[in-house]
């Protein structure tokens, strides 16, 4: 069985400032199993995975269609060149959007249109936000059990068992939406805590029954001010053993109850940071969560930077600040000069304004390196130049900053060994990430995990956004 892989892993924010790109290439280049993480000896052993199309873990303001046109035209002839296929798997973010569209709709209309004899099958992130329609189109749709998405390459392995079964003609996948009103903060999105840590063994033992294929949880992203939003149970199982629609309902009634505990406001970035310093036994992440690149935001913000200089932090990295000025001046200047520049919040001062400090370059870096996380291990990271900056502040203060020269995601710390930090060597790390820097190996070995409340189109508080498209009532905009 021949399946072709493609990477669509693009988050929309409908709150960035500009439209997005698409910066898309072929994988046939590189084995598509590693990329993705799989074990060779869990695929089926007559499945051929062949690598179409990759747009790697990205995010910004919506698509526009010409780009994602050429998207599809690409992906086209790919299909083309690879012929004969029997089905296609679709990765990634599921909520990636053209001119204000569902992405993987249009994708999915494209290909049973242009092919209609090709099995589809998708794998989205917790953070999936499509129009039900989608299921229509096929309905073998699924996602991680645990958020973020730690068990990733298991749950692909799964999908393509299943969908080698229906080529089969053993199986014949049906698939139940049941909507949930709510938009859960990224911060908010976590199954490794209370209180939704039991949300993992509920949806796995669902999965146990005889005549269910997949049940999957999706949060949703609350920065996508689109009339699907919210959350969703997606339920796949066999027509052939019946219908089981009436298994799924009680879990979805578990967790709109427990919506109201997941609105405790986080701290705010000032208050994250005293607690840390009050607390020298432990290291801790501090998220700076409406800053985070992953989720589209520019990754230029200063609140955690200011925070940190005069409150006097030590041992501190703030990972990190895109501003390719200082990047520049950085380089020019050489290992081990001192520096004074304004550092960040250039182009969009929603997340901030240009701090004045004054440091020394610490480490410099003008060549690629690769992702760790285990969303696409082995990925360049698209950083460079960059620059590890160990800045002063009141109270004798050294804060190191990672400088990038282009928002990406920071969801592992290998940038920063990369242009030389040692990640050992800080107490506190102040991650421009929401959730996916959770995915880090690194991070594992942090006893504080603290989101921080800092200005921008990431957000915590949902009460900063003007939504115009997203239906109501919808929590926490409103009482359900």
């Amino acid at each position: 069985m021949r399946i072709g892989i493609v990477v669509l892993d693009y988050r929309t924010n409908t709150f960035a400032a500009d439209s997005g790109t698409v910066p898309f290439r072929s994988i046939g280049d590189f084995d598509a199993r590693s990329v993705l993480g799989l074990d060779p000896l869990a695929i089926p052993a007559d499945s051929e995975l062949i690598p179409l199309l990759i747009l790697p873990p990205t995010a910004g303001g919506p698509l526009t269609p010409s780009s994602f046109d050429a998207l599809l035209g690409s992906l086209d002839q790919a299909i083309q060149a690879h012929r004969p296929l029997d089905a296609l798997v679709l990765i990634g973010s599921g909520i990636t959007l053209a001119d204000g569209s569902s992405g993987e709709l249009a994708l999915a209309r494209f290909c049973r249109a242009r092919y209609p004899d090709l099995l589809l099958g998708a794998y989205f992130d917790q953070t999936a936000q499509f129009p039900p329609d989608l299921l229509t189109l096929t309905p073998l749709v699924t996602g991680p059990l645990t958020w973020p998405s730690h068990d990733r390459p298991l749950r692909l392995v799964r999908l393509l068992s299943v969908l080698h079964a229906w080529h089969e003609g053993r199986i014949e996948p049906v698939a139940l939406h049941l909507p949930v009103p709510a938009l859960l903060p990224l911060a908010a999105q976590r199954t490794d805590c209370a209180p939704l840590d039991w949300l993992p063994t509920a949806l796995s033992e669902l999965e146990t029954e005889t005549a269910v294929l997949f049940v999957t949880l999706f949060a949703g992203f609350p920065y996508a001010d689109v009339e699907f939003a919210g959350a969703r149970l997606v339920a796949v199982t066999n027509r052939r053993l019946g219908d089981t629609s009436e298994r799924f309902s009680a879990l979805v009634d578990a967790f709109r109850r427990l919506l109201p505990r997941l609105s405790q406001p986080p701290l705010t970035i000032e208050e994250a940071l005293h607690a840390t310093m009050r607390d020298s036994q432990h290291r801790t992440v501090i998220l700076d969560t409406g800053d985070a690149p992953e989720a589209g935001a520019p990754g230029e913000g200063t609140a955690a930077l200011w925070a940190a200089l005069d409150l006097g932090s030590h041992a501190t990295l703030i990972f990190g600040i895109v501003d390719p000025e200082a990047v520049v001046l950085a380089h020019s200047a050489g290992l081990g000069a001192t520096v004074a520049l304004e550092l960040g919040g250039k182009p969009d001062h929603r997340h901030g304004y240009p701090i004045p400090v004054r440091g020394t370059v610490r480490g410099l870096r003008t060549e690629a390196t690769t992702i760790e996380s285990p969303r696409y291990p082995g990925l360049p990271i698209e950083a460079v130049p960059s620059a590890w900056l160990e800045l002063e502040g009141r109270h004798e203060a050294r804060v190191h900053v990672i400088v990038t020269s282009r928002p990406v995601p920071f969801a592992d710390l290998r940038l920063a060994r990369a242009v030389g930090f040692d990640p050992d060597r800080a107490s506190c790390i102040v991650a421009k990430s929401a959730l996916d820097i959770l995915l880090s190996e690194d991070v594992r070995h942090f006893e504080n995990i603290v989101p921080a409340l800092t200005p921008g189109i990431t957000s915590a508080d949902l009460a900063f956004f003007d939504f115009r498209n997203v239906p109501r009532p919808m929590w926490p905009l409103d009482e359900l």
